[in-house]
């Protein structure tokens, strides 16, 4: 996944304003873009955890994050909050 996908991306590709595109996404989904892009992203790292083939660092790269204390901060939030487990126990 490229880091570059955010919600400004978004907007260009579609050319509607942020605020626009941020209500009929939650109207839609449920939820803003960057909770869905940071969702999918959780999504594929517990993918690759669970198949032990990547160090922490890997994994944080290939789904678009910029460093792996920043990927384990939405990890851990997404893996609490939505799943009711911990990230560790991944």
């Amino acid at each position: 996944m490229n880091e570059s996908l955010n919600v400004s991306a978004l907007e260009e590709g579609i050319l509607v304003s942020k605020s626009f595109l941020v209500k009929l996404f939650k109207e839609n989904t449920g939820l803003t873009p960057l909770d869905y892009i940071n969702r999918f992203r959780c999504e594929q790292a517990l993918a690759f955890l669970e198949c032990q083939e990547y160090t922490i660092e890997e994994i944080s790269k290939k789904t678009g994050y910029s460093n792996a204390h920043t990927f384990i901060g939405y990890l851990k939030r997404y893996t609490e909050k939505l799943r009711g487990h911990t990230a560790m126990q991944y």
